[in-house]
């Protein structure tokens, strides 16, 4: 077996190796002893940013497909033969990639890595299969309007990103599901489910060479796409910030008000900074906008800040849920506290949210799914896989100054975007709270 990458990293008793089977597929594995599991993710770098207009929901409806049946097994068959095994399966889609999941105990690890194989290779995306596919589907889109808090989580991508890869939905449209085929679903899925397209995440006790052996054997028919660059050289699509005000009628009690920043690139170093601004402002219930908003004023139920962070891009922002009464002054007390926190910043909150995020990444790599998860994502982000020690060394480095400087950088009031969701919300009452900034 030709073994084109190999990479070996000390953790602890831990050692994670990075392969190429002779397709071209990578396969990351982390070695854990103590453990009798195994999680396996297949990550397949295609998600919604992958498609043109007429395709929106094509890698979410794919997604679904591969559990409908292959060649070899019926639906039924897939979901007996992992509940006879006691493993867990499952798959999801995100704006950058699909992934396909599986917990086994080491025992069945190549049974469940077989059946996935077959899934990928061997899907039979049957008309009749994918006509009620697309009622199911259909079904979820409704359950996901119906749901404020999709609806408020939707339109930030709207608002921010409209007409760019990230800006549409991953489930698409009505239209564009109605007009799904099996013809049109195997040519996408045959443009990019391929070799160098790929991503195997594995850790376990297995020894290497054995789960290696087993990859290349159920894996290695995949065939790679020769127009298509590797994993670690790809330009992926750029969505170009916009500055907005999105206001969206929704039946429903509450309003939900999002307030959004540009952030940065997934592999920005600059996103540790942020990282601890974010437990400061609104991470927590040591928070400053928690404390502020919820436990002095009695506003709000929910509030907080988050991060999202992508390939070619990122956003900070706000989430408050109020009475529609209190719309005005939330949004007011959140202004006060975003100019206040790019104003002065302290240095026991600085220490404590540090500790926060410290705590917060060490804590989250104690199984071996998210383990997995996090291999396959660090290498498509940067076509390496960086150790917890030297995640944990780069939010160590983080100065008090640095978190300071990212709160002038990345709060600017001329590139601030809203997007609201509720009853009563008008357009030309937040504009007025903007003109007032």
């Amino acid at each position: 077996m030709k073994i084109a990458a190999f990479i070996l990293r000390k953790n602890g008793n831990k050692i994670m190796q990075t392969f190429k089977l002779n397709n071209g597929i990578t396969v990351l594995y982390e070695h854990m002893q103590q453990i009798r599991s195994v999680a396996l993710g297949i990550w397949v770098c295609a998600g919604s940013q992958s498609e043109n207009k007429s395709e929106w929901g094509m890698c979410h409806f794919i997604e679904h497909m591969l559990f409908k049946g292959t060649e070899n097994l019926s639906a039924e068959q897939i979901a007996e033969r992992f509940d006879i095994i006691g493993g867990k399966v499952n798959a999801f889609t995100s704006k950058e990639h699909t992934c396909f999941y599986a917990k086994v105990l080491e025992r069945h690890f190549e049974e469940a890595a077989g059946i996935l194989a077959d899934m990928l290779i061997n899907s039979s995306f049957k008309e009749d299969a994918v006509n009620i596919e697309k009622q199911v589907v259909l079904e979820e889109l409704a359950m996901c309007e119906d749901s404020p808090e999709d609806v408020a989580g939707e339109i930030i991508y709207t608002t921010v990103w409209d007409g760019q890869p990230l800006g549409h939905n991953i489930l698409g449209t009505r239209k564009t599901i109605a007009s799904m085929t099996s013809k049109k679903l195997i040519k996408f899925k045959n443009r990019h489910y391929v070799a160098n397209n790929i991503i195997i995440s594995v850790c376990g006790s297995i020894p290497a060479d054995e789960v290696i052996e087993k990859l290349e054997r159920l894996f290695g028919e995949i065939k790679p796409n020769d127009n298509m660059q590797s994993i670690e050289k790809r330009q992926w699509p750029i969505s170009e910030y916009k500055v907005d005000i999105k206001v969206k009628k929704h039946k429903i009690e509450q309003c939900h008000l999002n307030i959004i920043f540009p952030g940065f690139r997934a592999a920005d170093s600059k996103n540790c900074s942020l990282f601890i601004l974010n437990n400061i402002l609104g991470n927590g219930m040591s928070s400053r906008l928690f404390r502020k908003l919820r436990e002095e004023m009695g506003l709000v139920y929910a509030v907080y800040s988050g991060i999202s962070d992508y390939l070619t891009c990122g956003l900070f922002g706000i989430t408050a849920i109020m009475n529609a009464n209190n719309f005005k002054i939330t949004f007011e007390t959140i202004i006060d506290e975003l100019k206040a926190i790019c104003e002065d910043i302290t240095l026991s909150e600085y220490t404590n949210a540090k500790e926060q995020v410290l705590a917060s990444v060490e804590m989250g790599f104690e199984t071996n799914s998210a383990l997995s998860n996090y291999m396959a994502k660090q290498y498509i982000l940067h076509g390496k896989v960086d150790s917890v020690y030297e995640i944990i060394k780069e939010v160590e480095e983080v100065t008090f100054k640095q978190v300071k400087e990212i709160a002038k950088e990345c709060i600017d009031f001329k590139r601030i975007s809203i997007a609201a969701v509720g009853a009563n919300i008008k357009k030309a009452q937040i504009e007025k709270i903007m003109n007032n900034i």
